[in-house]
């Protein structure tokens, strides 16, 4: 963030920047901190790999 700008401003330009990415054809993936703590990020790292065709 910047200042002056709200954190509602980084959501939505964070989305504009994923879903250019996505029309370039690269697949993002999402994972916050708990998932990394739960065990949950190798799943969401797999099925994004198969996804994209790699796996």
């Amino acid at each position: 963030m910047t200042p002056g700008q709200a954190p509602s401003d980084v959501v939505i330009a964070e989305k504009i920047r994923e879903d250019r990415l996505r029309q370039m054809g690269v697949e993002v993936v999402r994972w916050v901190w708990a998932d990394l703590q739960a065990g949950r990020l190798p799943g969401i790292l797999r099925r994004a790999l198969g996804r994209a065709g790699l796996i």
